[in-house]
Order: structure tokens, then sequence, then C-alpha cells
């Protein structure tokens, strides 16, 4: 959908504006889920999950300015993907890499651009 700024402007003037629609959810379909941080702590000849999740949330303790907040997530997450990769056990399972307020309808007040 567009949203046209200034009233009436020509179509070259027109920005595009998301429209969320809920949606069902499909057939669930089984599967084993391991949190990412909790995978090291597995056996190591114990098979690994079918997916491991990483939750790329900024916590409590997340610096409070915007930039700082943003390259700490980005570590984080680099650092986590790096080891990942490293890992031979994980080479046939999948890696969720799971936000919260990364972008969206603002039900909770706004969106985290860190998160993104």
């Amino acid at each position: 959908r567009t949203a046209v700024l200034g009233g009436g402007r020509s179509a070259a003037h027109r920005l595009l504006e998301p429209v969320w629609r809920p949606l069902d959810p499909p057939a669930a379909v089984p599967v084993s889920v391991v949190d990412l941080d909790d995978l090291d702590r597995l056996d190591r000849t114990a098979p690994v999950p079918d997916v491991a999740v990483l939750h790329a949330t900024r916590g409590p303790d997340a610096a409070p300015d915007l930039v700082a907040g943003t390259h700490a997530a980005a570590h984080r997450v680099l650092d986590a993907l790096q080891h990942w990769l490293a890992d031979e056990r994980t080479a046939d399972s999948t890696l969720l890499v799971a936000t919260r307020g990364a972008a969206g309808p603002a039900l909770d007040g706004g969106t985290d651009p860190a998160a993104a």
C-alpha cells in the first residue's frame, strides 16, 4: 500500500508502507530444538538437534546508546555464527536467529533497531 505525503502529490513522491496481515500458521512438523547457549553443554557424542535457536534480543544489561547497542548485538550474533559454522556437528542442523522488536507493528511501544 502506498502512503501519499503532502496530499495529492505525484506518484514520484509516494512512499511504500508495509501492511501487516495475520496469517494462519502452517501445520506443525516435529523437530528437536535446543537453545544455542545449551549446545556446547550437550554430550559431544549425542546427536545434534534439528534446530538451534540464537536469541538475538537485547537484555536488561544492553547499552542504552542505540549505536553501541547495535554494535554489541551485531558482534554477539557474528561470534555465535562463527562458532556455529566452525562446529562440524552442526553441518546438518539449522541455526534460527530469533529477534524481538526488530520490525513490525509497534504493539509494545516501538521497535528495536539494534535487534534488526
